[in-house]
């Protein structure tokens, strides 16, 4: 049974937490600009929230929803004024200097900056509290163990 629920997880963590838009937009510009460990370590920092938001869909979403609801729009506006600073750097700089900001920055440099980035989009709980739902998977009603095997799918199926 938990290995079904596994693969569904690495399903749902494959289709879903593939990085489209801004988040997706850095992984592939610093893999292009800077090597394939400035983007992997970019993907990595994407998957540890994506990962982090589906365990709190998975065993607590009804507290953590509230707080982020409450919060939404401070979240909103970091994650926008982020991505305005982020962008500006970029259009200020030249190829060169990019290249030589990201050796100082490296892997772990690279990880954290995506995974604030990505941390600031709050609506991947609800996109998994959805996908659990219709899996059947409701960790917060009891069944911890699946609901942990789902998140552990889902975490895989993002790294993939």
């Amino acid at each position: 049974m938990e290995v079904m629920i596994f693969f569904k997880g690495l399903i749902v963590g494959f289709i879903m937490c593939a990085p489209i838009g801004p988040i997706g937009v850095i992984c592939v510009g610093r893999t292009l600009n800077h090597g394939r460990m400035a983007g992997l370590a970019s993907l990595l920092g994407a998957s540890t929230v994506d990962g982090l938001y589906c365990s709190v869909a998975g065993f607590g979403i009804t507290y953590v929803a509230e707080f982020l609801k409450e919060h939404q729009v401070i979240f909103q506006l970091a994650g926008g004024l982020v991505l305005v600073v982020v962008g500006i750097a970029i259009i200020r700089s030249r190829p060169t200097e990019v290249v030589s900001r990201n050796d100082r920055e490296g892997f772990f440099g690279n990880y954290t900056s995506a995974f604030f980035l990505t941390l600031m989009n709050p609506m991947s709980i609800i996109v998994f509290t959805a996908a659990f739902t219709g899996l059947g998977v409701h960790g917060w009603k009891g069944n911890y163990w699946s609901t942990a095997v789902l998140v552990l799918g889902v975490l895989s199926g993002s790294v993939v």
